[in-house]
């Protein structure tokens, strides 16, 4: 699926991108049990927006009303574009969702988090939880500095630019309005594989299988500098480098935002 059945219902995958987002979606793949849907939030969020905007035909037999749009309309193109018989569905909802329409930024957006630059943190939750009410939301956390040096290095976008993405990001999670039914820290996948998938399945209600854990034997998104084996040796860390590009001003523009982060899930995210 998603099908009429379960379409209220998916698995979200929250989570930066170079965080492990798509080893979770990989793990839950590799279950049988789980369609993977991929990067949605372009879809998902276009389609709401555009039901929220849209001026329907009176010649229409529709009782549905419009209050009710946009969320029908994110559900209905789930349904047509990705049908299957599985039991469970996810998706990846992770990162800064460009296709948001920026004006939406409310007084009460600026009065949270204002910086690095404001963002509709409202309308972004109200969307994702009228279109799955039903949803069951997992979030993988990583050490921001091995996010960036890991951006940074496949990208070469100016590292600044990459840190107030993550910004804003992490004030996105720790927004009052977020929901999270499991918390997962990239260093625990990391050095306790078989116990940090056990649990975030129990969790999400997925039937647990052994080949869940073939998903950590290869790389979700293959690095370009150094191999499988060579990444295990160092935890998956760039902890060598984060002094040479994790400047004081990265710093600086995150660590608001960590702060935030880590106080609303209880977690300490920089070891």
């Amino acid at each position: 699926m998603p099908s009429p059945g379960n379409v209220c219902a998916p698995i979200n995958i929250h989570g930066i991108g170079r965080s492990g987002t798509t080893l979770l979606q990989n793990i839950l793949a590799a279950t049988g049990h789980v369609q993977v849907c991929n990067e949605t939030a372009g879809m998902v969020l276009c389609c709401y927006r555009g039901g929220e905007v849209a001026l329907l035909s009176d010649d229409s037999e529709s009782t549905l009303d419009h209050a009710e749009l946009p969320a029908a309309i994110v559900r209905a193109a789930l349904c047509t574009t990705m049908p299957s018989r599985k039991l469970h569905w996810c998706q990846k909802l992770g990162g800064i969702p460009n296709q948001v329409v920026w004006n939406m930024t409310t007084t009460a957006d600026h009065n949270y988090a204002s910086l690095p630059y404001p963002f509709p943190y409202e309308w972004y939750w109200r969307a994702v939880h009228d279109a799955f009410p039903s949803s069951k939301d997992v979030l993988i956390l990583r050490d921001y500095r091995d996010v960036i040096i890991s951006r940074y290095r496949r990208s070469r976008w100016p590292a600044t630019d990459i840190a107030s993405d993550v910004a804003v990001y992490f004030n996105l999670l720790a927004h009052p309005m977020a929901k999270f039914d499991h918390v997962i820290l990239f260093q625990d996948l990391v050095a306790q594989p078989k116990a940090t998938v056990a649990g975030m399945l129990t969790a999400l209600d997925v039937e647990s299988e052994q080949d869940a854990l073939r998903a950590m034997e290869y790389y979700a998104v293959p690095s370009d500098s150094r191999d499988l084996a060579q990444a295990r040796a160092v935890g998956f860390t760039w902890q060598g480098s984060h002094n040479d590009l994790v400047t004081d001003e990265i710093k600086r523009i995150v660590a608001p935002a960590v702060s935030r982060l880590e106080r609303r899930l209880g977690v300490q995210m920089v070891r």
